[in-house]
């Protein structure tokens, strides 16, 4: 989402991003859909109370994120914390509670996020395509049959950079290991391959394939499919 632009204390955007976020404002004012502009308004609201509370230090560790959601995400943990601490201060409320369950939350859809791109920065259809050098189309209808592994991000899909090779071919093995995993959630599958499993004696079911040991892997995976758990 957005332009991604380095913004870190050392980049030449640092000073100057009024111009990008006064474009915002036009396509959102300009747009006739009047959920987007309620909607950008309160975030607005929200986002610009959380940066307040930020210090100095805060705002930069924010602006050393690699892409916009990450600073994002950055923003809306520390706020959350933030949260925290004043919720101790006054327990009757309940405001350290629910603070915490959200923080839970947030590091959960971050550290799925680092996940995604664990072994290299996570592809977009068009970019899988270009890869495997067949249309978008092919792309999404591999996915919708278990050929390839894509979660959804948004209103998008992204897919694992691991899953591919460097001579543009899928991973020798992960078409079956897919199929034998069955319906599972997408994480789900996405987190078998990138986590130990003591079906594998503690090594993944990544690593298992790039050894060719497939077999291993299709046992383990039949095993998830049907227990949901390793």
């Amino acid at each position: 989402m957005g332009s991604n632009l380095d913004y870190s204390p050392d980049s030449l955007n640092y000073h100057a991003p009024q111009q990008e976020l006064l474009d915002i404002f036009r396509r959102t004012l300009g747009s006739t859909k009047g959920p987007r502009v309620a909607i950008m308004t309160r975030a607005l609201r929200a986002f610009d109370e959380m940066v307040s509370s930020m210090n100095a230090r805060a705002m930069e560790q924010a602006l050393d994120e690699r892409s916009d959601m990450a600073t994002v995400m950055h923003v809306l943990m520390k706020y959350t914390a933030r949260d925290i601490r004043l919720g101790k201060k006054e327990p009757q409320n309940g405001r350290e509670k629910k603070a915490e369950e959200t923080l839970a939350l947030l590091r959960g859809v971050k550290s799925a996020r680092k996940m995604l791109n664990e072994k290299g920065k996570a592809l977009a259809t068009s970019e899988a395509a270009e890869l495997l050098q067949v249309s978008r189309q092919a792309v999404n209808k591999a996915r919708n049959k278990g050929h390839l592994l894509g979660v959804r991000i948004g209103n998008r899909f992204l897919f694992p950079a691991w899953q591919f090779t460097g001579t543009g071919n899928v991973l020798p093995g992960l078409v079956e290991v897919l199929q034998a995993l069955g319906d599972i959630d997408p994480w789900m599958k996405l987190r078998f391959f990138l986590r130990g499993n003591k079906r594998l004696k503690g090594a993944t079911a990544l690593d298992y394939l790039l050894k060719g040991r497939k077999q291993e892997v299709l046992d383990a995976a039949r095993l998830e499919a049907g227990h949901g758990a390793f």
